[in-house]
């Protein structure tokens, strides 16, 4: 049901400047067929005619011709309020009978088709764009247009036929971006990059919606787009929270902890020492954090645990032959007050004294020197045992730490369980990613991704954020040929050479093949990521179907091809023993439920 082009909403040439002159009132009154906008079917006035003529045509028994008595009871029935809305204008008969014809001949090409109204009996825009992209494949872009020239077009006559029939002004913009959604999909031989277009706006909360569709699409490959949709405006939602969050610092406490939590049980931590050190560690760190707490309970956890693993630098380091007379000493000269002379030790030394009396400034008061010395003599023998580390060593402490402060605090519970199950999500994800990143640049990371959500508004879901919704959800998964990831990441490296030894043995594999021959493979690599294995499955796949759409295909096939052949691989090996037309009906089914703008027509295995 292709729009014809014989209604034009071209505006009319400039007229001269005679004809420009101001009109006499009754000129005015006697010209409503002659202004610009009576030829502007967006116009007030073309939009109160249609409206007021398809109203009034079924109490008039739904004529077909232009007869005296439908003129006269239209004239009758308009004219009243007509004058109210238009007080310089006359409803002419050649104005409202053209206005007639025209609402006749669009209502005539529709009214074979029970799909072209929805059930409040307006235009259903869906089926005007899927029916007409039909003709897309017949259609050839003049060199010296671009290929959003057509999707310009096609809005434009989709527009003109919704104000006609419906009476109501169209956003011919937001139609446009529709159609080139799916449009550009259709395209063959076609470098993304190099094509785009005033429609592909790419902000934040663009990408924001592209990562909640493929990390959605891995967890359900068939979920369809309505249902997508829906998803994404949960997901979308569940997202308010994010803003509740007191400070950044305690954004940054909930994303450390919960990292410290995945990471600890696969830590170098327990490899690195012996059993003595060990407890001499944890002994060191837990007392120097319940301390610090005790001193300050309202001090950033991050600043605490830099105080931390700057007293473990030189506690490591401290001499580990003194006594306990030169400890005594090295106490007198500093305690209950500075004295001008001191023993002569490794500075180190009177900084651990000055550390641990800090540490027992509430306690101190009224205590005799051979009290606090036996204090500080116990908290040097523990010291004496700690090793000394290097800076990447360190970050097993901080991990430690984290995981410490996340238990004892219970950091997680402040926050709901939907906020906890995104920021786990971000970090697991971040982790696969990049299995060799430091501590320190995954919670950096994390963090300004949760920074950049943070900051946005999105407590009430706007029109705008609506549209941009429908419109990437149309897409399901090909929308991968048009975003860009990071190529280096060790996954993708994996997915890419495996894709390339097993397209080696010339002959077809299954994505379960692939995905499984990665997964074994990135493992065998990074065994501490065994922990993850239900995200690593999903991420392969994520991954691997953006490579599929982006990369393994010939330039030749559109993105709807690449998403055919996806659907095709899927159903023979699920139902391998399909025949040809089973699959054809099979591949029709999966696109009206995930691409529901894309003609039945271009389905074919």
């Amino acid at each position: 049901m292709a729009l014809p082009s014989r209604y034009s909403s071209t505006v009319p040439l400039k007229k001269s400047r005679k004809e420009r002159e101001p009109l006499s009132f009754e000129e005015t009154l006697s010209s409503v067929d002659e202004v610009p906008d009576f030829h502007d079917p967006f116009s007030d006035l073309s939009l109160f005619l249609f409206k007021h003529l398809k109203n009034s045509l079924p109490n008039l028994g739904f004529p077909k011709k232009w007869t005296l008595k439908l003129q006269e009871n239209l004239i009758k029935s308009i004219t009243p309020e007509f004058s109210k809305k238009f007080p310089f204008y006359r409803l002419g008969v050649s104005a409202l009978k053209k206005a007639f014809e025209k609402l006749l001949y669009f209502c005539d090409i529709v009214k074979d088709h029970k799909e072209a109204f929805s059930q409040d009996g307006k235009l259903n825009l869906s089926f005007l764009i899927r029916e007409n992209l039909k003709t897309f494949r017949f259609f050839t872009t003049p060199s010296y247009l671009q290929p959003y020239h057509f999707a310009q077009q096609l809005a434009l006559k989709i527009g003109e036929c919704m104000a006609v029939i419906d009476g109501n002004r169209p956003k011919i913009e937001a139609l446009t971006k529709t159609v080139w959604a799916i449009q550009r999909h259709l395209l063959k031989e076609l470098v993304p990059k190099a094509t785009s277009s005033p429609y592909d706006g790419y902000d934040f909360i663009d990408q924001l919606i592209v990562k909640i569709i493929l990390e959605t699409t891995a967890k359900e490959p068939l979920i369809g787009s309505s249902e997508l949709e829906q998803a994404v405006k949960e997901n979308l939602k569940s997202l308010n929270e994010l803003p509740a969050f007191s400070s950044l610092d305690q954004m940054n406490s909930c994303i450390s902890a919960l990292l410290a939590e995945k990471l600890y049980p696969t830590s170098r931590f327990h490899s690195l020492f012996s059993s003595l050190q060990k407890e001499a560690v944890l002994n060191f760190l837990n007392r120097h954090l319940a301390a610090s707490r005790d001193a300050s309970p309202s001090k950033d956890h991050s600043e605490i645990i830099r105080r931390i693993l700057a007293l473990y630098s030189l506690a490591a380091n401290l001499p580990k032959d003194l006594t306990k007379c030169q400890l005594k000493e090295a106490l007198k000269a500093i305690y209950p007050f500075q004295k001008e002379k001191r023993p002569s030790l490794n500075q180190s030394v009177y900084a651990f004294l000055s550390a641990e009396l800090l540490l027992m400034r509430n306690d101190e008061h009224g205590q005799e020197i051979d009290e606090i010395l036996k204090i500080v003599f116990t908290a040097y023998q523990e010291a004496a045992l700690l090793p000394a580390l290097s800076e990447k060593e360190r970050e097993f402490l901080e991990i430690a730490l984290w995981k410490q402060i996340g238990a004892s605090e219970r950091v997680m519970d402040r926050i709901s369980y939907s906020i906890g199950q995104r920021i786990e999500e971000e970090i697991v994800n971040l982790l696969l990613d990049n299995p060799l990143l430091s501590f320190s640049s995954l919670v950096y990371r994390s963090l300004a991704s949760f920074k950049k959500i943070k900051a946005l508004s999105l407590e009430e879901m706007g029109p705008e954020i609506e549209q941009k919704i429908r419109i990437w959800t149309l897409q399901s998964d090909m929308l991968c040929r048009w975003i860009h990831l990071d190529q280096e990441t060790p996954l993708l490296r994996l997915i890419h050479q495996s894709w390339e030894e097993l397209s080696q043995k010339k002959s077809p594999f299954s994505h379960e093949a692939l995905i499984l021959q990665v997964f074994r493979n990135y493992l065998k690599n990074y065994p501490d990521m065994e922990l993850y294995i239900p995200h690593l499955k999903r991420r392969i796949l994520l991954l691997y179907k953006f490579c599929f759409y982006s990369s393994f295909g010939s330039k030749e096939e559109s993105s709807l091809d690449r998403f055919i052949k996806w659907h095709e691989i899927f159903l023979k090996e699920c139902e391998p023993h399909l025949s040809q037309k089973e699959l054809g009906a099979k591949l029709r089914e999966i696109a009206a439920k995930r691409v529901p703008l894309v003609p039945s027509s271009l389905i074919a295995s």
